[in-house]
């Protein structure tokens, strides 16, 4: 029997209170559109998982007011404000810093200051570089300034096969106290292959050479063919934000200003670059009477996102000292956006209904539902709502690197990630042997639901469960599949299965209940680097890679969040941040086409892997594993 245990008058009243606590200046449509939720969700309250009361928190989180719900947005304040409104009417203790809320810093978008300067002096004539024309700083470089001579150091390579310090007399060069000028790429072409060692290519790689070798500047120039030719100022990597900064001024300069430069001192560079690739030998040389300066200064403009986290107490007077999470990311990609950039990248609002509006409704019945029986839960819980997890899982890494994490004995976490879209009745459940509990509790609820569950053993993957398996808790994540709407303008709440998300959720209650009132331990189990043992598992044996996906990329080809430990993956060489773009023969523009492509070999075979890095492309070989 449903049971309104708010009226409406009240309902609007705590909305607006709460929006004045926290101090929410909003426009009235959006009012009128959360006046016009909470009515007709009134309609249907209850303390059941219900699809009616699905249907109305989707609608509402995934509405084109939420603006796509972005990280550190006013559609990111909308979509707390009301999460943690429904959190206060459950009952639930407030569990963050203030209130419901853990708020943490994105840190995702730079600018140039005021103070970026490369300018050269050649017989008493200056030339000043335009920033954002001719030059511009590079995301990891400490405000700092240097002058000196200037060295072409090729392509910035320091390595045995191919060692850019060098001369064309095989001399070394020594470049203590220089201001160094390399290229960004590798000395090859469409006829020359590069001779040399493509890991000792990367920018990140040849300017740590530089510093160890006493360099004082670095200035990297863009070729003109190259599409980062335009020069906009790129903003900091998500993945960037904890970086220690390079202690010498880094820049890109445009290629044809530098030409143009040393015009002026008859050096043709363009002539000794072609030089360069066609012999594959170094040729870098002192630039006499070139005097260079070169300031850079980046400024941050920190952007506020927040976790939205409610505890619920458990009965027994022991167990509920232990402390089981149940969360799901809130936020969206706005109008679509990188992951490498924070700026907005499209035109058309992206709801995210599936992704992760679908999950946010599952922890708010779940909360719900939990705290309205909470005399029937031996352990605690905290309901949790993260943010930012579009850029890297910025919010549940927060948390679990904070003073808060430490305050509770979290034994458990449960992950709820699009569950909006059950297609012929299968669930994907994600860390089933990261305690060995689970497959025990999972196969006996499932008898009543019949769900055709795939299993994957490992705790890893992209999204927020990820943060707890780092931290060693046993984490389950639920997932109703990828669908050609994620992360496009598409996914709208309309095409959410709320009865089969009704049905997911209910599961999940069972699940969760199980774990609570267990009288064993729950302690994590590594499966990180376990072999797959013969009808153990509900999953197939098939061939091992070991990568983990980046969920949060949308662009051409698979990207990877991170490789396993001594996988075929590592030994290849791949690292978090590799895009795949093609494997053995097979073209790979998404994670269906990597999955597709993986699944034409056996343990054992070799296969070459044509990847992206840093915009770079490189190939390697891989000998494939088996699970």
């Amino acid at each position: 029997m449903k049971k309104n245990y708010f009226n409406i008058k009240s309902i609007i009243l705590i909305a607006l209170l709460h929006l004045l606590f926290f101090g929410f200046t909003t426009k009235n449509n959006d009012v009128n559109s959360l006046t016009s939720t909470y009515d007709s969700l009134e309609l249907y309250r209850n303390y059941e998982i219900t699809k009616e009361e699905i249907y109305y928190h989707i609608k509402y989180l995934a509405s084109d007011e939420l603006e796509g719900r972005k990280a550190g947005t006013e559609g990111d304040v909308l979509a707390r404000n009301y999460i943690s409104s429904e959190f206060y009417k459950y009952g639930l203790e407030p569990a963050g810093d203030s209130s419901y809320l853990q708020f943490f810093p994105i840190k995702a978008k730079l600018k140039a200051g005021k103070n970026n300067r490369l300018s050269f002096e050649y017989n008493s004539i200056n030339t000043d570089f335009v920033l954002n024309e001719d030059f511009y700083p590079y995301s990891l470089s400490d405000n700092t300034k240097a002058e000196g001579e200037l060295v072409f150091l090729g392509y910035g390579i320091n390595s045995s096969k191919y060692n850019d310090y060098l001369d064309k007399n095989g001399k070394m060069i020594d470049v203590k106290g220089k201001i160094l000028l390399f290229y960004d790429d590798v000395p090859e072409s469409k006829n020359v292959s590069f001779k040399g060692d493509y890991k000792y290519s990367s920018i990140k790689r040849k300017i740590n050479s530089a510093i160890s070798s006493g360099a004082s500047g670095i200035i990297i120039i863009y070729d003109l063919s190259d599409e980062k030719s335009n020069l906009n100022f790129p903003n900091l990597t998500p993945s960037e934000n904890n970086e220690p900064k390079y202690p010498i001024p880094v820049v890109y300069a445009k290629q044809e200003s530098i030409y143009n430069i040393l015009k002026q001192i008859d050096i043709d560079l363009k002539n000794i670059q072609n030089k360069i690739i066609e012999s594959q030998n170094p040729n870098s040389f002192y630039i006499n009477n070139l005097k260079v300066k070169i300031e850079t200064e980046i400024v941050k403009d920190d952007i506020i996102s927040s976790n939205i986290i409610g505890y619920v107490k458990g009965s027994d007077p022991v167990l509920n000292k232990e402390v089981i999470v149940i969360g799901a990311h809130y936020d969206h990609v706005g109008y679509g956006f990188s992951f490498w950039n924070y700026d907005d990248s499209g035109s058309e609002i992206h709801n995210g209904a599936d992704d992760n509006a679908s999950g946010t409704a599952g922890v708010l019945e779940l909360a719900q539902k939990i705290s309205f029986n909470r005399n029937n839960f031996k352990r605690s819980f905290l309901f949790i709502c993260f943010g930012a997890e579009e850029m890297g899982l910025l919010g549940s890494s927060y948390f679990t690197n904070s003073k808060l994490f430490n305050n509770y004995n979290i034994v458990a976490m449960i992950n709820l990630d699009m569950i909006g879209r059950l297609d012929n009745n299968s669930l994907i459940i994600n860390g089933t042997k990261t305690s060995n509990l689970w497959v025990q509790i999972l196969d006996s609820i499932n008898n009543n639901y019949k769900f055709k569950t795939t299993y994957i053993p490992e705790g890893y993957g992209g999204s927020d469960h990820t943060s707890f398996t780092l931290k060693k808790i046993p984490t389950l994540f639920f997932f109703t599949g990828i669908h050609d709407d994620y992360h496009q303008p598409s996914d709208d709440y309309w095409k959410i299965n709320t009865t089969e998300e009704e049905k997911v959720l209910n599961f999940v209650y069972d699940v969760v209940s199980t774990i609570s009132n267990t009288a064993n331990s729950i302690t994590y189990a590594d499966y990180s680097n376990k072999k797959e043992e013969k009808n153990e598992e509900k999953v197939k044996v098939e061939v091992y890679f070991g990568t983990i996906p980046d969920f949060s990329y949308d662009a051409k080809g698979y990207k990877i969040s991170g490789v396993k430990n001594d996988s075929p993956s590592e030994k290849a060489g791949l690292i978090a941040g590799d895009i795949i773009i093609k494997f053995g023969s097979d073209e790979i523009n998404d994670i269906y086409d990597f999955t597709k492509a993986l699944s034409k070999y056996k343990p054992g075979d070799e296969v070459e892997i044509v990847f992206l890095r840093e915009g770079n492309e490189y190939k390697v070989k891989a000998t494939l594993g088996s699970k």
